[in-house]
């Protein structure tokens, strides 16, 4: 999980993994999603997500934050949370759409930042 994470410039820290990479490595997608708080600690973080496939398509996302709120983006896409700790199910793997959470998690974070 840890050595599979990306970065974007604005910092978001993802990781996304299909489901039969899961199954190579022996996990369930549960236990890999739970996984999520390993990448917290990396410098300059400011938010982090897993997207993980499921054995039936779906993707258990899971959004951790170090100050800006995720909490909302995830009832955006019929989820909840806490601001800090948020997460949301899609119903298929679409990879379009993953790096539009991405793009909006980055969003969070310059708007955070004033726009910086």
């Amino acid at each position: 999980f840890f050595s599979r994470y990306k970065k974007t410039k604005s910092g978001t820290i993802y990781v996304i993994l299909r489901y039969d990479d899961i199954k190579e490595y022996g996990y369930s997608s549960v236990e890999v999603a739970n996984m999520i708080n390993v990448v917290g600690n990396i410098e300059n973080c400011p938010i982090w997500a897993s997207f993980v496939e499921a054995g039936d398509g779906r993707v258990k996302v899971e959004l951790r934050s170090n100050n800006p709120s995720v909490q909302p983006l995830t009832v955006k896409y019929g989820g909840g949370g806490h601001r800090k700790a948020a997460g949301m199910t899609l119903p298929t793997f679409d990879e379009k759409q993953i790096y539009h959470i991405i793009d909006e998690l980055d969003d969070i974070i310059v708007n955070y930042n004033g726009g910086k």
